[in-house]
């Protein structure tokens, strides 16, 4: 079976429609079909809400014709469907690529609105498709957008069958393009003609295969064969050389054997017949020594001038091929990308060599400019090239820029090119590789030169090579990853046995909600998916319980309705009323969700008494301790019982009057004598908790970061304080909630294992999305990972992710920030130059360009840490005692010396939160600075200092600069004066070092946490 372009129809009879249809493909939303009488083709956006559109085509991925014949032949199998039936109609690649990338198989009856599900619920390869007005064919969860009605759909089509692909836009089909199963089976062109049903006598073979002799070549030009004409086959056209800067002006360049070398060349020749002359005579050829005679002097200056002369001749016509060079990606970059001269080392790139040339020329090679993982192959001699750093700044940017183009047309394999070998930069161009298909050469670079194992195995599992891949994961311990492998190949003993592996590290975790998760949906087993919940609620009500103990219960209760289990349900209702009378067990919650949901009368019924009474008992007597607050919402909850009971609404509401007089008349005392306020101060500083960052003592806290929902902070076990056999050197992490509710893990000795350190040179950050992973990476010189480790869900934590460093992460980041859109920015360090990249957490990179030259400046003499942030659509980076400020066309906005040469290194580098005033903070050992910044301008408008040793700052979500220095956190405020401190507050223990400083989690709010895991949550109020 053979496959045949031309007789497909790709060739004229599919054409890719334009995208001026006014039509925009969304995917992930849901699809409402027309109304008959032809109203407008409406969405919404929920998926829960829409309807689901019938299914009246599939889509087949890839360009194989047995592939595609295969999963139909499945399909119909399963189904009963009548293949003959089908229409078939072959996508292209790509709106420049023509080649079959994927087959549509459209359903008997779709245009007419008539196609029948068939297999909807399939779970192949192929994609469901849904037919719009008769002729425009989408993908099933898609939604048109902006709304048009039937008419309007039809008038914009102008085929008589138009399809949407997410990949590659509109593709239409003329009637002539349509296609049936028989056409793919065709005998590709040039077939023989004669009859091939008759066996035709093949060559006889030995018996035995006695030796095995070696063909010798006659003559060098029989080995090489018709090499001499192909390489070099191409050569570059160039403009003629300009004259040489040694001939004078108005003359010629000379004739004979030195033509076209001018003067300095016909003096190197007389000097080479001299030293030909010299060297016949007798005993010149022993070396020069000291009182050596006159002919020896003068044969070893002739020789030494004849050098230096080459050599600068050599430099003459290299320099000359640069500039043609760079004219040539300028005015025609097809040809300069083919004699373009690689700016990066084969030793940068990874590529073992055979030293250098021993004649170096002057010329650029030819080669082919699209990635080939033959050239990493070495083996090869070199020749290095002596080229300013201007003519390099300018090849670089061209590069960049080249590769870009290239990648946004479509081109990655010449991107790659132009990333891999001619700017060294292995990490974009394996990341192009991966976005344009080509799996196998990106999972090479990843696992052989990058030492990303993690996305090499996902390369080698998209480009098709399971078991590879399977070993990869099973190296790095993804057991789910190995599980879906062995899966989809077939394995399934092999995948089941990943998938307990899975589920016993989850249990072991705390993530029983994961656990029993994976047990329904990989294991098919409900039963041990229901102990596994019931475990989180123990039977004895003195036993610990999971802290996924709501959301395990509430999920327990869904799964007994669903399968019948109503005793089990009874059961763990018991459970609950045996708990103890705490409010932040949520017992009542849980209860009034039972009493609302469960389908079964009986279990309502116990589940709403088991509620009144937990609420009776949590109503405090008079006098009683428990908020406000509190209270009526368990009130709330008794009405929500019985929303008919009007005299239970009556009850509740003199119980609440009555508690609420009581109160009063209680809070009836003298008002507090108020003291004098202090010059200058216009404000109070108040604690609204302290309390250690769990227990352990013995931990060194290094950095703390936040946001609205949580804050995070690592540390190294102290080296006083080191529990042996428990503690090592591994990494701590903690995730705080704004009720004190922590998650911990201890990350182990990778970090020890690969840094060799026992103080490991970390960052962290994370963004302002609870559910986005929070990045904790290994900085500066040291190479090493830090794998992802799972924070499960939890009743204090609603969201799960993930901590660690991402397998796209590079390891060459030396700084990163997130803005406003959740885009994260990494100014990242290849071979001797700096790039400035964006991305988005799946790692795919959408801005790359090369580093200001003023950043270039000071990066490159500076090898301490980089502090960065974004403020507004601006980075603000600070490194040493300078800070700059880069805008969205890579202009440096100002450059300043905020310490003026009084300090060695920047303390903190913050800045204010959206809508505020936008403004930054540095401090020093001496002092803090306030820079308020001109809207939308990048420039300075207003730059502040006030004397605080050794502090560090932060804004508050409402915009108050707040400090902490020597022991006293304090409020500064821009006045007409300067810098003013509104209001001040000491801590407890002075003698503790400062981890930092943060935002809290409400406006006027702040968090300090110390060395020791003492944590300072206060409050500002004017």
């Amino acid at each position: 079976m053979s496959y045949s372009p031309s007789a497909a129809g790709i060739g004229g009879q599919a054409a890719v429609a334009a995208a001026g249809t006014g039509v925009l493909l969304k995917a992930s939303l849901g699809l409402r079909e027309p109304d008959s009488d032809g109203g407008r083709i409406s969405s919404s956006s929920s998926v829960l809400s829409s309807v689901i559109a019938p299914v009246s085509a599939w889509l087949i991925p890839g360009g194989d014709a047995s592939f595609w014949i295969s999963e139909l032949i499945l399909w119909a199998e399963q189904y009963h469907a009548d293949l003959a039936s089908l229409a078939l109609y072959l996508l292209p690649r790509s709106p420049r690529d023509l080649r079959p990338g994927a087959l549509l198989a459209v359903l008997p009856g779709a245009c007419a609105g008539t196609a029948l599900a068939a297999g909807a619920s399939y779970q192949g390869r192929m994609q469901p498709y849904t037919c719009v007005a008769g002729r425009l064919f989408m993908p099933r969860d898609a939604v048109l957008f902006p709304h048009v009605t039937r008419e309007e759909l039809l008038r914009l089509c102008h085929y008589p069958v138009l399809v949407l692909h997410p990949g590659i836009g509109a593709v239409g089909f003329e009637n002539e393009s349509r296609l049936s199963l028989d056409q793919m089976l065709l005998a590709p062109a040039g077939a023989l003609s004669d009859r091939w049903d008759f066996a035709r006598p093949g060559l006889e073979l030995h018996g035995r295969l006695i030796y095995v002799e070696m063909r010798m070549p006659a003559s060098l030009a029989e080995l090489f064969g018709g090499a001499q004409g192909e390489i070099g086959s191409d050569p570059i056209k160039l403009p003629e050389l300009p004259p040489p800067r040694t001939q004078p002006p108005g003359k010629s360049a000379g004739t004979g054997a030195g033509a076209g070398t001018g003067q300095g060349d016909s003096q190197g020749i007389l000097g080479k017949q001299l030293q030909n002359y010299l060297n016949w005579m007798p005993g010149i050829a022993a070396p020069v020594l000291a009182g050596a005679s006159w002919v020896d002097k003068a044969t070893s200056w002739l020789s030494q001038g004849m050098k230096q002369h080459e050599t600068q001749q050599l430099q003459d016509k290299r320099q000359q091929e640069l500039n043609r060079l760079l004219r040539l990606l300028e005015n025609d970059p097809e040809q300069g990308l083919r004699h373009a001269l690689p700016l990066s080392s084969s030793a940068d790139r990874g590529i073992g060599t055979r030293g250098t040339v021993q004649n170096p020329g002057a010329t650029l090679g030819n080669k082919d400019p699209r990635f080939s993982l033959r050239a990493f192959g070495g083996g090869y001699a070199v020749e290095g090239w002596d080229i300013n750093a201007e003519i390099q700044a300018k090849l670089r940017q061209r590069y960049i820029q080249l590769a870009l183009q290239e990648a946004n047309l479509g081109r990655h394999q010449r991107a790659a090119y132009i990333y891999a070998e001619l700017l060294g930069d292995l990490s974009s161009a394996a990341s192009v590789l991966k976005q344009g298909g080509f799996y196998r050469e990106a999972a090479v670079l990843y696992r052989d030169h990058l030492n990303r194992q993690l996305e090499a195995a996902e390369c080698l599992a998209l480009a098709g090579q399971i078991n590879e891949a399977i070993v990869i994961y099973e190296k790095l311990d993804r057991v789910l990853d190995c599980a879906r492998l062995c899966r989809q190949i077939g394995r399934e003993e092999d995948a089941a046995r990943y998938f307990r592996r899975s589920v016993e590290a989850h249990i072991r975790s705390g993530n029983l909600l994961t656990a029993a998760t994976e047990l329904e949906d990989n294991l098919q087993d409900h039963d041990e998916a229901l102990k596994v919940l019931a475990s989180a609620w123990p039977e004895d009500p003195r036993s610990p319980k999971s802290s996924q103990a709501a959301g395990c219960v509430t999920r327990y209760f869904q799964k007994c309705g669903t399968m019948g289990r109503h005793q089990d349900a009874n059961r763990m209702l018991l459970r609950l009323k045996a708990a103890p009378d705490d409010s932040r067990l949520q017992v009542p919650y849980l209860l009034l969700r039972v009493h609302g949901e469960y389908p079964d009368a009986a279990v309502v019924e116990s589940a709403g008494d088991i509620a009144r009474v937990k609420i009776g008992r949590l109503l405090p007597a008079r006098g009683a301790t428990r908020s406000q607050g509190e209270v009526g919402d368990l009130l709330r909850l008794l009405q929500q019982l019985d929303t008919k009971d009007r005299l239970l609404t009556r009850d509740t509401g003199r119980f609440m009057a009555l508690r609420n007089e009581a109160e009063r008349q209680g809070n009836r005392t003298a008002p507090p004598s108020r003291k004098p306020a202090s010059p200058g101060m216009s404000g109070e500083i108040k604690r609204i908790s302290l309390s250690p960052l769990g227990d352990t003592p013995h931990i060194q806290w290094r950095q703390i970061v936040g946001n609205n929902n949580f804050f995070c902070a690592w540390g190294v076990p102290r080296s006083d304080k080191i529990r042996p056999g428990i503690d090592g050197h591994g990494i701590w992490f903690i995730r705080r909630s704004p009720d004190g509710s922590q998650q911990a893990f201890w990350s182990g000795d990778e970090i020890r294992k690969s840094c060799q350190t026992d103080s490991p040179n970390l960052e962290l950050e994370m963004a302002s999305r609870p559910s986005m992973p929070v990045l904790l990476w290994v900085s500066g010189p040291l190479q090493g990972t830090l794998p992802m480790r799972p924070l499960p869900a939890s009743d204090a934590f609603p969201h799960a992710t993930e901590v660690g460093q991402p397998s796209w992460f590079p390891s060459e980041v030396r700084a990163v920030a997130y803005d406003a859109n959740m885009m994260l920015w990494q100014l990242r360090r290849v071979q001797d130059c700096h790039y400035i990249s964006g991305n988005n957490f799946a790692g795919h990179r959408f801005s790359n360009a090369e580093a200001p030259p003023t950043l270039e400046q000071f990066l490159s003499t500076y090898p301490g840490p980089v502090s960065m942030k974004c403020l507004d659509d601006q980075l603000i980076i600070a490194l040493g005692t300078r800070v700059l400020a880069i805008g969205p066309s890579q202009t440096i906005g100002f450059s300043e010396d905020l310490s003026e040469g009084k300090a060695d290194n920047l303390l903190s580098l913050a800045v204010a939160p959206r809508h505020t005033v936008p403004r930054f903070a540095c401090t020093d050992k001496d002092r803090v600075t306030l820079v308020t910044m001109k809207p939308k301008h990048g420039s300075i408008e207003k730059m502040e200092t006030i004397d605080l040793p050794e502090a560090q700052a932060c804004f508050t979500t409402d915009g108050t600069l707040v400090v902490v220095s020597d022991g006293e956190c304090k409020v500064l405020e821009s006045t007409l004066a300067g810098l003013v401190v509104r209001a001040t507050m000491n801590l407890q223990q002075k003698e503790s070092g400062v981890v930092g400083i943060i935002p809290g989690f409400n406006p006027g709010e702040f968090i300090v946490l110390e060395n020791s895991g003492l944590v300072h949550h206060m409050t500002w109020k004017k």
